[in-house]
């Protein structure tokens, strides 16, 4: 999805550049399937559930990464592998699944996954394969996924304080700020003028750290922003639609 291009791998290559129809179209097949995914996991027992979970994050997570012609995964930048991520939070959710006993066992997995993840980068582009360095780096990389997993698992374990600022409050438009800054055309032109300003004045890397902090910072506010508005204005819409599809799934899973 960070590419221009998005591919839903074995499913046929589709270009999919995100224009405001694009992110609805997404939005949308995650909306549709997500009920569905739901139901399935539900009515099968938790070890059919957790072994056939274990196929796939090897086929995905092992096979795939070793060799992408295997399973049309593309590195993970797929819409095939995102249903996928999907399944793996919500087993996180009904089952624990990776789940670490303390606050400070998640921040540690989670380093300990980002330092193979740069580690593998560093040894391989030592040694001149540059294209296996930036494998390093894909989404079905066993260090990438699992280093997400315990960044989550970071936030779930630490204690709720009422009264205090809600990390949910941020994350529930973590896709919104994905997709409207990553993934649009537009949006990328703009986005680049000032990382290009700055690496052709040779600025210092101290004030070059300070600056893409900032402008980080900045894209994402603007990108709630503007994930904030879309909701007051499709919010009644989209829970009418997602209502009346939950409960059309709820009348099929009860009939069987």
């Amino acid at each position: 999805m960070a590419f221009q291009e998005y591919h839903w791998g074995i499913f046929g290559k589709f270009s999919f550049h995100f224009s405001i129809i694009g992110s609805f179209m997404l939005t949308y097949c995650y909306n549709i399937l997500s009920p569905l995914i739901n139901v399935g996991l539900e009515r099968i027992s938790s070890r059919t559930a957790k072994l056939i979970y274990i196929f796939f994050v090897s086929a995905f997570c092992l096979i795939a990464f070793v060799n992408d012609g295997v399973v049309a995964l593309g590195r993970g930048y797929t819409f095939l592998f995102s249903v996928f991520s999907y399944i793996t939070g919500r087993m996180m959710s009904m089952y624990q699944l990776f789940a670490p006993k303390t606050v400070k066992r998640s921040i540690m997995y989670w380093l300990l996954g980002t330092f193979f993840t740069a580690f593998g980068a560093i040894f391989f582009i030592y040694f001149g394969k540059g294209t296996y360095a930036w494998h390093m780096f894909s989404y079905n990389s066993p260090f990438v996924f699992l280093s997400s997993i315990f960044f989550i698992w970071t936030f779930i374990k630490m204690p709720q304080r009422n009264g205090r600022f809600d990390i949910t409050t941020i994350s529930k438009h973590v896709l919104a700020v994905y997709l409207i800054h990553s993934s649009n055309d537009f949006v990328a032109a703009f986005r680049n003028i000032p990382m290009q300003y700055i690496s052709s004045h040779h600025i210092n890397y101290a004030l070059q750290l300070v600056f893409l902090l900032t402008y980080a910072s900045v894209i994402f506010g603007v990108c709630i922003v503007v994930d904030v508005l879309r909701c007051k204005l499709f919010a009644k819409v989209e829970e009418r639609f997602i209502n009346w599809e939950i409960d059309k799934i709820s009348k099929i899973s009860l009939t069987k």
